[in-house]
């Protein structure tokens, strides 16, 4: 299932989504003793997942996508993920459904392994003499942002990667249980496989958002339609509840300056301010 060999640079920086900055003031260390073993090659497990919400551990005869974690993740971690992706799929359209199960699907990893254990991003695994460096031969370890792929909690390009530590809110997770990055990251997988009608709707909403001003203008939220729609489906799901707009856009504070209390509020915030993306 998982695609082999290395995808080029170019190709990666065309469809590849990072996952957002962790919340300010927060440092995620890698230590440079684990270098060495990232993007060594690693055994997976797989789990599907069908439109109708029910999670298989062997691949249905029906139309599923795939979940595969490295055997370093624990079994809730799978779960959870199964949970989180059958409320988004649920009610998703059918033709979208079918057109992202054409997708490697996603992928849940440790922090201490990296995303570069998949075999798409081996090529960007983090080495020692580039630690601590982005210049020159050691371009390819890190983000246009300047983070290191090794040290990025999810990303996607043919697969949708998450980390457990977020899936899970562990003491590790670098967004501190504030964002879920296993929908925002799916959100991505989803646009980057829909048929064009849907990009072109949800380009359309982007341009509406931007000529309009509906969200703070120079967040993350707001750099292109794809963050656009990933923090839009986190806040529709109300899976993102960091306060900093300089990430959000402000798209889950209710007009102000607290979270939307649940998922109904957050909804009917989405649908006043922004209808164009809420019905997409």
């Amino acid at each position: 299932m998982i695609e082999t060999g290395i995808f080029v640079a170019t190709f990666i920086a065309v469809v590849s989504s990072l996952a957002p900055p962790p919340p300010e003031g927060y440092v995620y260390v890698l230590p440079q003793r684990n270098l060495t073993n990232i993007g060594k090659r690693t055994s997976f497990r797989y789990n599907y997942i069908t439109q109708s919400g029910h999670c298989y551990p062997y691949k249905p005869s029906e139309t599923s996508i795939a979940i595969a974690a490295t055997n370093n993740v624990i079994d809730k971690a799978l779960t959870v993920a199964c949970h989180t992706l059958a409320k988004i799929t649920r009610n998703m359209p059918r033709e979208v459904f079918v057109s992202t199960s054409k997708s490697s699907g996603v992928g849940i990893f440790t922090m201490d392994e990296t995303l570069t254990v998949y075999p798409q991003n081996s090529a960007l695994a983090d080495r020692p003499e580039c630690y601590n460096k982005c210049g020159g031969q050691c371009r390819n370890t890190c983000t246009f942002d300047g983070r290191k792929y090794a040290m990025v909690p999810g990303m996607t390009n043919s697969i949708s990667l998450s980390n457990m530590e977020s899936v899970l809110c562990m003491p590790r997770d670098i967004y501190r249980g504030t964002e879920s990055i296993l929908t925002h990251e799916f959100a991505h997988l989803v646009h980057i496989y829909m048929e064009q009608k849907w990009k072109d709707k949800i380009k359309a909403a982007y341009d509406n958002a931007r000529n309009g001003q509906l969200w703070r203008m120079n967040s993350y939220s707001m750099a292109n339609e794809y963050e656009y729609f990933a923090v839009a489906s986190e806040s529709f799901f109300h899976n993102i509840i960091r306060t900093d707009t300089i990430t959000t856009g402000g798209m889950n504070l209710c007009g102000g300056a607290q979270v939307c209390s649940s998922e109904r509020i957050a909804r009917d915030f989405l649908k006043k301010h922004d209808p164009m993306v809420y019905e997409e």
